[in-house]
């Protein structure tokens, strides 16, 4: 079958989903709506390859929870056809292994259907892998022959394919456009639906940003307990320093809809702020958008975080980590607690009350040897290790010592 199932004529039973990328997570999700049995093979360790982990979570939750089965790590390597049926040979972690379906289909691999166009003869360069090259004003080394969409290389974006267009024929009408937008938003009609625009948090952190997170679970917004679609999440992503918005992350109910904000925000090169102080229609799904930058800000009241340290509080910590890392190098000699006055080694510990004891004085009764069993044994004292003796004592010490800081800060 071809990778939209348009082809087909009625539905599989059992549909076998070869590549767990965009196009084959928006196919399984729909055919397994339809009732279909999925099973999804992919190469690497996470489904949707290059998405944000944590957008990809529940796109995988909801599908185990529709019954389908995923491989990860495994990839297919022969295919044959027994009994009527589609006999899919695959190797992964535990070795080679068979799945049988009705349906099979193949979403990896694409190349460009850019043969038998004659570009050879116009002199139109293309990539190693057939792309057409194109300058930011969809112009080919041809300076009367454009190019625009997935022709040109990924993303393979329909709305990119679209604004492409738009910009080539401004250009062939001798008006100024260019593709210049600052990020463009990536959309995967899975279910839930997961959306992308600008850098993610690991691709911030290796940019060399400081970062900054918020995030929001739809499982707290009003309008999705109300439609209950509370499966998902929003994540805002900004710098620390500048307080720039970096990237926004969706998966949930309206994420594709949503993602229209953040990429407007990211054009104009807001902050995360922004989002914040911008007044958000209640009750909305677009809340999200406002309640993670509250996050990401410290200021969130509708899910509970961690208190974040100000800076001059981090700034208390290394003074005080730095002085119990130089006290740590004066402190007596540890002596563990069966060594004698000169850290001879002492006899077993007993484990049993001695008969020959003698009595306390004072008010307390005598302890009587009959009352406990002769077979009971007191359980061996363990001793306390030094290292946490000491790591409880600096806690303490910085407790007082941010107490004393927050007196004066107020004061």
């Amino acid at each position: 079958m071809d990778r939209r199932g348009s082809s087909l004529e009625e539905l599989p039973e059992h549909l076998i989903c070869v590549g767990g990328g965009v196009i084959g997570m928006e196919t399984a999700s729909s055919f397994g709506k339809l009732g279909c049995k999925i099973t999804v093979i992919e190469l690497m360790e996470q489904l949707l390859p290059g998405t944000d982990p944590e957008l990809v979570r529940p796109v995988q939750q909801a599908l185990k929870k529709s019954g389908a089965t995923i491989h990860l790590g495994s990839k297919a390597t022969a295919l044959s056809e027994k009994g009527g049926k589609a006999v899919l040979t695959c190797e992964g972690p535990k070795g080679s292994f068979e799945v049988v379906g009705d349906k099979v289909m193949v979403s990896i691999g694409f190349r460009p259907n850019s043969k038998g166009l004659g570009l050879e003869q116009a002199g139109v360069k293309v990539s190693d892998r057939g792309f057409v090259t194109v300058d930011p004003a969809c112009r080919t080394n041809v300076g009367h022959i454009y190019a625009i969409g997935d022709v040109t290389g990924m993303p393979f974006l329909a709305h990119r394919a679209t604004k492409m267009g738009v910009v080539a024929a401004e250009v062939i009408a001798g008006q100024p456009a260019l593709c210049d937008w600052q990020a463009m938003p990536l959309g995967i009609f899975s279910d839930p639906e997961v959306a992308q625009v600008g850098l993610s948090e690991q691709e911030a952190k290796d940019a060399g940003h400081e970062v900054m997170v918020g995030k929001f679970p739809f499982a707290a917004l009003g309008r999705a307990m109300a439609q209950n679609s509370t499966a998902g999440m929003v994540k805002v992503i900004g710098d620390a320093k500048s307080g720039i918005l970096l990237g926004v992350g969706i998966v949930g109910p309206r994420a594709n809809d949503l993602i229209a904000e953040a990429a407007l925000a990211l054009e104009l090169g807001a902050a995360v702020e922004t989002s914040r102080f911008t007044v958000h229609s209640h009750p909305t799904f677009a809340e999200g958008l406002f309640e993670a930058a509250e996050d990401a800000l410290g200021h969130a009241i509708h899910v509970a975080r961690p208190k974040r340290k100000t800076a001059l509080e981090k700034q208390s910590d290394q003074l005080l980590l730095k002085k119990v890392v130089s006290a740590g190098s004066t402190r007596r000699p540890y002596r563990p607690p069966d060594a004698g006055p000169r850290g001879e080694a002492r006899g077993p510990r007993r484990t049993a009350p001695s008969p020959a004891r003698a009595a306390p004085t004072g008010c307390r009764r005598p302890p009587d040897p009959a009352r406990r069993p002769a077979a009971t044994a007191l359980p061996a004292a363990r001793p306390s290790s030094p290292a946490l003796r000491w790591s409880a004592r600096a806690g303490i010490a910085a407790v007082i010592a941010l107490s004393l800081l927050e007196a004066l800060v107020g004061g």
